[in-house]
């Protein structure tokens, strides 16, 4: 039986599709930002134990440290996240010891918005600030320590959006670096 984990950086996408899985009658366990630590147990062993819970949806942001999840055959990210570290991080959740088969993973992003335009500047800035897909593929990735995010400006200067990144991201920049014209 396949399993898949699907991982959202946003709470509220999260429980969007936990209510759309709920409504097709898929069954599902999920961990959010602020469960508590028994539920969260829960949810990992229903989802290991149980063949025909297929789906595990985790907010980015939870508190799951350490958890492992070497059943899973597909990874989904549904957005880019701030950093390819925090990616990593919950790739390497179903990339553990005791993994039997391949995991394919998978970003989503919508085409011609901030998501687009953050993957185009990790690509502009090369491995520096990102980890290829070879070595993602071939299972190269060492797990990566990312520091807890807070709000505010801080978070950002954390994460490592400058203020040149986020012009790029946010459009006003071309891939050259120069003033975009409108």
């Amino acid at each position: 039986p396949h399993k898949a984990v699907v991982f959202s950086s946003h709470k509220s996408a999260v429980h969007h599709l936990h209510f759309v899985l709920s409504l097709a009658g898929v069954p599902h366990v999920t961990i959010c930002a602020g469960d508590k630590i028994g539920d969260q147990q829960r949810a990992v062993a229903t989802w290991t134990t149980q063949p025909e819970c297929k789906v595990f949806l985790l907010h980015a942001g939870a508190a799951a440290a350490g958890l492992t999840l070497v059943a899973a055959h597909a990874v989904f990210l549904m957005e880019p996240f701030t950093t390819p570290g925090q990616e990593l991080q919950a790739m390497n959740r179903c990339h553990r010891i005791g993994q039997q088969h391949a995991v394919q993973c998978v970003t989503y992003y919508c085409e011609r918005t901030v998501e687009e335009r953050l993957l185009a500047l990790r690509r502009l800035e090369g491995d520096s600030w990102h980890q290829t897909d070879q070595q993602r593929a071939e299972g190269e990735a060492d797990m990566v320590a990312v520091p807890a995010q807070s709000s505010g400006a801080s978070s950002l200067a954390a994460s490592g959006l400058t203020s040149e990144r986020l012009r790029f991201v946010f459009g006003m920049l071309d891939d050259d670096g120069s003033v975009e014209q409108s």
